[in-house]
């Protein structure tokens, strides 16, 4: 019986494609799930691995990268996504693509606030500021966390119920019901995939400043202004 191909396997085949694409002197290149499964075996087949190959394609995004389609649920033989060349060793904030200068303190700082009496289940918010002035790297980790609560809460206000589906595969449902713009989902990723970098931070890493904790704030004020206005929780 042929083996069935591992989470490692598909990172290996990804990155591949990125070095034949970087010698090929491309700006992208997309890859589709059911195609880089069906190159490695196993699919189509009663035990294929299609979870795991759309996770570990997810894993693989940089702050650039964009979801070209994906499947209703996020995770299927559909997922497409495209991929800036070159890739990044090690993804910085400042390769965020469209970020503007944060606004000033104090303007995010009271609108969290203010959130946070109308929603109680995004209390973390009351405790940003101090957290951003102590520990920027937790405060970026605590702006990921709370982010996926709304897109969690979202998802099931529209009639899907997220259980124990990954962060990444909601903001696929997310973006195909339609309901967030283009630029907002592109902000929603950052978060993922900032948040993501700080909590795998190793020791020698550069360490996240308090600049760095301003522009994952302003990434998810932007985002809650949108879900806020659309009454979308």
């Amino acid at each position: 019986m042929k083996k069935m191909p591992t989470a490692q396997d598909f990172k290996n085949s990804i990155r591949k494609k990125f070095l034949d694409a970087e010698i090929q002197k491309k700006s992208t290149v997309r890859i589709t799930s059911g195609d880089l499964h069906r190159e490695l075996g196993g699919y189509p087949g009663s035990n294929h691995r299609m979870p795991v190959c759309c996770e570990v394609m997810y894993n693989q995004m940089q702050f650039d990268d964009e979801i070209i389609s994906a499947p209703p649920k996020g995770r299927g033989a559909s997922l497409t996504i495209e991929y800036h060349i070159p890739r990044k060793d090690k993804p910085r904030v400042s390769d965020i693509p469209n970020i503007s200068s944060p606004k000033p303190e104090s303007q995010k700082i009271s609108r969290f606030a203010e959130i946070a009496k109308l929603y109680p289940e995004l209390s973390d918010l009351n405790n940003f500021e101090s957290l951003l002035k102590l520990n920027p790297r937790n405060a970026i980790i605590d702006t990921r966390s709370i982010t996926e609560k709304i897109i969690r809460k979202m998802c099931a206000s529209l009639g899907y119920q997220p259980g124990t589906s990954k962060f990444a595969e909601l903001i696929s449902v997310i973006q195909n019901k339609g309901v967030l713009s283009r630029q907002t989902i592109s902000y929603v990723q950052s978060i993922r995939i900032l948040g993501n970098i700080a909590v795998h931070q190793e020791e020698g890493d550069e360490p996240f400043t308090h600049q760095d904790g301003l522009i994952a704030a302003n990434l998810f004020q932007e985002f809650l202004d949108e879900v806020l206005e659309k009454k979308l929780i």
